[in-house]
């Protein structure tokens, strides 16, 4: 893992695919506020359907 991929967080906290944050009800709406902070511009995924 390189430098940047260390620095890269979610509610300061990095990506572990063994770890569940949150859990949101079937059928509800969230509404995600993305910042971007860092010196360089970061392409922002979403791997879900809508």
């Amino acid at each position: 893992m390189g430098m940047m991929e260390r620095r890269l967080t979610i509610n300061g906290k990095q990506m572990d695919i063994n770890r569940i944050d949150e859990q949101v009800q079937l059928g509800s709406t969230e509404t995600w506020e993305i910042t971007n902070r860092a010196a360089m511009m970061i392409r922002y995924q979403s791997k879900n359907s809508f």
